[in-house]
């Protein structure tokens, strides 16, 4: 018997990965239990909104801990200042909370029909596009997310804190009227401290209205709830700060950062002058053409553009808190002019935060009809070479099982052509086959994270549970998927194991 429904990189249920299992394994009533044992560990909690405050405690194996404890410094904040700060950062929190589970974000939920909703595709392009993210969107949405398995595992302990000033450290609060927050990573020559680091202009405090005014313009009738740029708030900015942190390893964990690749302000090449901020990629409307451009390689910056994160994450918040439908507005556009005041966020020529990417804004579009296409693309990519001579399917999932304990852990570096089994045991390996060079050169930490892209056992696990999917056939199990990003290519294959375990080195 073959399964044909496909997992893609969604986070599986108990419930759901105790239907997939009872269909390849005669485990009878124990199915749940083995679904349960399978994913104990990577299961974590969505926090609803009225949860979400500054003195919620968060529950963690290593301690408990307090939202606002997450922020630190407040140099140059005084107190009013610093209560609002607090509340930017609860408010971002109950936003980025409302995305629910972030591997279902573009991933399929397993033997279920279960399909995404538009916001989906009008914020990360047509279907047949979302392999190419899944795991950066995932990744990115599990860091921001209050009681996500990679972030909140408490301050002290893993040393993960914001660095909060209002001092102005780089002279760009005065130089720049419009700007109302600028991010700085940790150990860069804007930066030498060694946490993120986000200062908040006058025009933070003086112009900007808190998520709960927001929400009460829209509840009175005075902005209408089709469109979440009426949701901008100090929230919504300090949530687009917050993506701007990169995400760099600290053990075998992460640091306060959240997204890796890092998140950035794309521009389009034609406007290579960063002075003229309005070309950036801000506000739903430009985050939108971005998703709807025909080229697949310039529909991609979606991944790593800041606003695709803010402004799907403020349609799926308008949706839960107003209980309303999808906020169709803006449509996708470029013409429209950024929204007022987040046009001028930085006018560095050098800014880190910005890019120059390789698209212009007057881009061929996709017509609604190829956006919104159902792609049948799903698993074509997976190659199964499933036979009587392959490992035991009962074998491998028994490995599979064994590695959830360590799910954050970081996929190791390895060689073009060679080969690295991060999972087997007699009858069955787990192989990552190396295509682009992910090896180590030096011993600075920035290249090496690089190095690694970011991927971890969660990422490589998921896509073997791809292959078991479609490739699993009368108890046995072979097959191979291609996994990483286009500058970290490799493919994942489920092998007999002969000799000694390659390192990929």
């Amino acid at each position: 018997m073959k399964l044909t429904h496909f997992l893609s990189t969604a986070l599986l249920s108990s419930h759901g990965l105790a239907s997939f299992l009872e269909h390849i394994l005669d485990i009878g009533s124990d199915v749940e239990s083995v679904a349960e044992s399978i994913l104990d560990s990577v299961d974590f909690y969505v926090f609803e909104e009225s949860e979400i405050e500054a003195t919620t405690i968060v529950k963690t194996s290593k301690g408990d801990f307090t939202i606002e404890s997450r922020l630190t410094g407040f140099k140059g904040c005084p107190g009013d200042n610093q209560t609002k700060i607090q509340e930017a950062f609860v408010d971002a929190l109950k936003i980025v909370n409302s995305v629910g589970n972030p591997t279902e974000i573009i991933g399929r939920k397993p033997g279920s029909d279960y399909e995404q909703g538009q916001e989906a595709y009008d914020y990360w392009g047509p279907q047949k596009q979302w392999s190419d993210g899944l795991f950066t969107v995932s990744g990115n949405y599990k860091r921001a997310i209050l009681g996500g398995t990679e972030t909140w595992r408490g301050d002290w302990w893993w040393d993960r804190y914001f660095q909060i000033t209002c001092d102005d450290p780089l002279d760009r609060c005065s130089s720049k009227e419009g700007l109302h927050a600028y991010e700085n990573d940790p150990n860069t020559k804007e930066h030498s401290g060694k946490y993120p680091r986000i200062n908040f202009c006058p025009r933070f405090f003086e112009f900007q209205p808190s998520l709960k005014e927001r929400i009460g313009n829209i509840t009175n009738g005075v902005l209408p709830k089709d469109n979440p740029e009426n949701l901008r708030s100090r929230g919504s900015i300090m949530l687009h700060e917050m993506f701007h942190t990169v995400a760099n390893s600290v053990e075998v964990s992460w640091n306060a950062g959240i997204s890796q690749p890092k998140a950035v302000d794309h521009k389009p090449y034609e406007d290579q002058d960063s002075s003229r901020g309005s070309e950036k990629a801000y506000g739903a409307h430009r985050a939108k053409y971005l998703a709807k451009m025909k080229n697949r390689a310039m529909s991609r910056l979606v991944f790593t553009n800041t606003d695709n994160y803010v402004y799907y994450a403020l349609s799926t918040y308008m949706m839960k808190h107003f209980k309303t439908a999808y906020p169709e507005e803006p449509p996708a556009s470029w013409s429209a002019p950024a929204i007022q005041g987040e046009d001028e966020e930085l006018s560095t020529d050098d800014d880190p935060n910005t890019a120059v990417s390789d698209f212009s804004t007057d881009e061929p579009l996709l017509s609604d009809e190829e956006l919104y296409q159902q792609s049948s693309e799903d698993d074509e990519d997976i190659t199964c070479s499933t036979s009587d001579s392959s490992p035991a399917l009962e074998t491998c999932l028994e490995i599979i099982r064994s590695q959830w304990t360590y799910t954050e852990l970081r996929l190791n570096a390895g060689r073009p052509g060679k080969s690295w089994w991060f999972a087997y045991q007699t009858g069955c390996a787990i192989s990552l086959n190396y295509i682009s060079d992910w090896s180590v050169n030096g011993t600075d930490e920035a290249a090496a994270e690089e190095a690694i892209c970011g991927l971890t056992y969660y990422d490589a696990l998921v896509s073997t549970l791809s292959i078991v999917t479609k490739c699993a056939t009368d108890g046995k199990i072979g097959g191979k998927i291609p996994f990483g990003r286009d500058d970290c290519k490799a493919e994942i294959e489920i092998i007999v194991p002969h000799g000694l375990p390659p390192t990929g080195i």
